[in-house]
């Protein structure tokens, strides 16, 4: 699951640069905007591979970044953005729920079936050669 971490240097890049600058989002705010989005296309497209491997803490590696976009695509549409970023805006944040929403009843249910984290082996001590 580390592949999650590719979307969150452009999402909290957006988010970090709107907290420090002023007025309408400029040419670099929509740059870093469209990279996220380009980004969470490409992870969207290996939703079937994910979907193969089993779910565990190391899921929660993609939350980070689909946490992050969407309140950077609000901020943008907070400091006038209009048109793309404004009609992403709330459907970002709609699948963001949905699927960070889904990791914690992933989570839970794997919790309470014992399979969240993987058992670990017994130590083998050192041999005495």
């Amino acid at each position: 699951a580390t592949i999650g971490i590719h979307m969150a240097p452009p999402a909290v890049g957006l988010v970090s640069y709107l907290a420090v600058t002023t007025g309408a989002p400029d040419g670099f705010a929509l740059g870093l905007f469209g990279y996220a989005v380009l980004q969470a296309a490409v992870m969207a497209r290996l939703v079937p591979w994910l979907k193969g491997q089993p779910f565990g803490a190391p899921w929660w590696a993609y939350s980070f970044a689909v946490a992050a976009l969407p309140l950077g695509a609000m901020r943008m549409v907070e400091r006038g953005a209009e048109g793309t970023v404004a009609l992403l805006a709330p459907v970002l944040f709609v699948l963001a729920n949905l699927i960070i929403g889904g990791f914690f009843l992933a989570s839970l249910t794997r919790l309470a079936q014992g399979r969240y984290v993987p058992p670990m082996s017994a130590p083998t001590p050192p041999s005495v050669a």
